[in-house]
């Protein structure tokens, strides 16, 4: 019996093959003696092909009897808090054997220790705690031989008469505001929603103002973009009881906003995956054909008008086309693509956005599907830096990276850009897979029309792809080369 792995050399030329080598003290009947997987290779050979599988487990602790077995961990515990009680439930094992469980709490995630034995049912309320503090369960399950299961995940209870804080609390800002956003809470017991704020750290903070209950967000003005910010919103019941405050939110007013996609409002069918490295954030969001929609809400605009909107992504090696839906007015838009749906790249449009906070953002798949959207930028500079009326040196008036010359092309060609702007560029050059194949250009270039060469005897024919990123501006574009 051996272990197996195949892997390919990295010029794809050869395939390896690595084997185990320890001998193992236990045998068993062969493998084709079981018909189960003698079956399983026999389709193999003309039918969908899925690897064979026994009819019995078949690894480490298959020769564990089942008397040294413990039960399966409890599965979905969930906790509910209220006044000096804490309800904990959760589902009920499948163990044949089962005989109970086991309640273990404690006041930090490491300090678990048995609270009680509740025997063959699935809930427990918890009346020996204090309100206003934190506690930490996870629950076991044990069998008739004494088998003990591992711990549940462990779940946080605060019993309270306190309300809730505010949930989903999140922030945008510009160069001088800092916007707070959070969920609507329970009107009937709510009188008011207090805002706190530092500029010294997380734990001097004090009152700031406090707003109607209906409100749901809060605009702090006249702040400098060189400063930390701190701020905690909580609410107060008729009672005039205060809730805790919400998690520390700390930010710094930037000339910059960006906003990760997973995090936006999704409609339609949009997953949110993190199946392709390279994304910044937790995730990214990958839309279907059609009926698929990312909506960012509340976005900055930096004072309002002609703004530079950043889009980050990937996609494979065709261009998408769907929708960038701006306050209401609709666009074409195209995501080039980049070769690999792990080469994520910069592109940017020009967009008009409101004064304030009062902007949606929407991009739109319009039956073609969209490249993976990893997260927006939104910047307050016009894609026009430089007015075509003032423009007597007859310099670009946006960034463009244009299509090489000749294409297809052998053994060179030409790479030509323009700049509105003095700029730091880089281009690259990828094959088809996204594998890097040279940095063409890594160097400050002034204002104007630009163009490189490029010429390598050693590639073969192929699709080769070539990427600018000046600033902000990001652009890719595919050339063929012919030997």
């Amino acid at each position: 019996w051996r272990e197996e792995v195949i892997w390919r050399t990295s010029d794809n030329n050869n395939l390896r093959i690595y084997s185990t080598t320890d001998l193992t003290e236990y045998r068993i009947t062969t493998l084709m003696h079981d018909p189960v997987y003698r079956l399983g290779i026999a389709w193999q050979n003309d039918s969908y092909n899925q690897p064979p599988h026994t009819s019995f487990y078949l690894g480490y602790e298959m020769f564990t009897p089942d008397s040294l077995w413990p039960p399966s961990k409890p599965l979905n515990v969930q906790t509910e808090a209220w006044d000096d009680t804490v309800q904990i439930d959760w589902n009920a094992n499948m163990d044949f054997d089962l005989a109970g469980y086991r309640i273990y709490r404690g006041q930090s995630e490491d300090s678990l220790i048995l609270l009680t034995d509740v025997g063959n049912i699935t809930s427990y309320l918890d009346t020996a705690v204090t309100n206003d503090s934190t506690y930490y369960y996870a629950v076991t399950a044990y069998d008739l031989d004494g088998n003990e299961s591992i711990q549940s995940d462990i779940v946080i209870a605060r019993p309270s008469i306190r309300p809730d804080a505010p949930s989903g609390i999140s922030y945008r800002y510009d160069t001088n505001s800092i916007f707070l956003i959070w969920d609507n809470q329970d009107f009937e017991y709510i009188s008011s929603v207090k805002i706190y704020r530092s500029t010294t750290g997380e734990n001097n903070l004090t009152l700031l103002t406090t707003i109607d209950k209906s409100e749901n967000s809060f605009t702090d003005d006249g702040l400098s973009s060189s400063n930390t910010y701190y701020y905690a919103v909580t609410v107060t019941d008729t009672n005039q009881i205060e809730s805790f405050r919400t998690d520390v939110q700390t930010i710094t007013p930037g000339s910059s906003f960006t906003y990760q996609s997973e995090d936006a409002s999704l409609s339609g069918t949009v997953y949110v995956d993190d199946n392709h490295l390279g994304f910044n954030g937790t995730a990214f969001t990958n839309f279907d054909a059609s009926n698929s929609t990312v909506e960012f809400t509340n976005m900055p605009g930096f004072g309002g008008g002609n703004r530079t909107l950043i889009f980050r992504y990937a996609l494979g090696n065709t261009d998408r086309t769907g929708n960038l839906i701006v306050n209401g007015t609709s666009q074409n838009l195209t995501m080039q693509g980049t070769g690999d749906w792990a080469n994520w790249v910069y592109d940017s449009v020009g967009v008009t956005l409101n004064d304030g906070y009062d902007n949606t953002i929407q991009f739109s798949a319009s039956g073609n599907d969209f490249g993976n959207l990893d997260e927006i930028t939104i910047i307050p500079e016009s894609m026009t830096s430089i007015e075509v009326s003032d423009n007597d040196n007859n310099l670009p008036t946006h960034f463009q990276l244009y299509q090489n010359f000749p294409n297809p092309f052998n053994p060179e060609t030409q790479i030509s850009f323009d700049l509105p702007k003095a700029a730091h560029v880089y281009i690259t050059v990828y094959d088809i897979n996204g594998r890097l194949i040279t940095r063409l250009v890594n160097e400050d270039y002034q204002p104007g029309k630009h163009t490189v060469k490029f010429a390598d005897t050693f590639l073969s024919t192929g699709i080769y792809i070539y990427r600018i990123q000046a600033g902000y501006f990001s652009s890719t574009k595919k050339m063929i080369l012919l030997r």
